[in-house]
């Protein structure tokens, strides 16, 4: 048998380990539920031209 510090601090040890996972299990799960992921993305906008006359402007 353990003595009483002993057991009493792996059980504490154990238990943290435990919690730790299901956290990590759980923000895992609620981004993969409620998040969408995608890798091939692309960004819908209007196209805009600017003069070499605008460029100076806007880097002087």
């Amino acid at each position: 048998m353990l003595k009483g510090k002993r057991k009493i601090l792996i059980i504490s040890i154990v238990s943290l380990i435990i919690i730790a996972m299901t956290g990590i299990i759980a923000y895992y799960w609620y981004n993969n539920t409620y998040y969408v992921s995608t890798e091939d993305a692309k960004v819908d906008a209007d196209m805009v031209f600017l003069w070499k006359s605008n460029l100076i402007f806007i880097f002087q």
